[in-house]
């Protein structure tokens, strides 16, 4: 009897830490139905854009620096790609430029803004490589994309306990 309870406790236990581990996961897929739907309102619940621009344009700026580190005037140059680059981050850090990002990029990483009516589809294929925890409320994921290359995103969990999209890093528009 006490053998029966104590499977039962620990079956308890796993599916718990299962849950809880897979919570961003879930968020994650969530994400991208509302990103494939092109529903501009769930992607906003799903996203921390403010945080998702600021990191964004970090990981950038540390890109630019390293390219132009050994080139003719490149402090130069780097502040004048870093300044560009983010205006180009402002238009894709909300909801649609999101949206564009994900589904109307092509392999050259040229992105399609034109506005779509509802019902187009929406290529987001990526197939999870890694996903692990980097502190109790931030967690990463590494994505392959075929024809684009790996994406990296980063969920941070809010003070309301909801995970959502704060980083991305990656191939296509993200790295040049």
């Amino acid at each position: 009897m006490r053998i029966g309870i104590a499977v039962v406790v620990l079956l308890a236990i796993l599916v718990a830490a299962g849950a809880y581990w897979a919570r961003p996961l879930i968020a994650l897929g969530q994400l991208k139905s509302a990103i494939q739907a092109r529903d501009e309102a769930a992607v906003a619940r799903r996203v921390d854009f403010d945080k998702l621009e600021n990191n964004v344009v970090h990981h950038l700026d540390q890109r630019i620096e390293q390219k132009n580190q050994d080139k003719f005037l490149g402090k130069l140059r780097g502040e004048i790609e870093s300044f560009v680059t983010g205006f180009v981050v402002e238009d894709l850090a909300t909801p649609s430029g999101l949206i564009h990002l994900s589904c109307d990029t092509d392999a050259q990483g040229n992105i399609d803004r034109s506005p779509k009516p509802p019902g187009t589809p929406c290529e987001f294929d990526a197939d999870i490589q890694s996903a692990s925890y980097e502190s109790r409320t931030r967690f990463n994921v590494v994505a392959h994309r075929p024809k684009r290359g790996e994406i990296g995103m980063v969920m941070e969990q809010g003070a309301d306990r909801q995970w959502r999209l704060v980083g991305l890093t990656g191939s296509g528009p993200l790295s040049e």
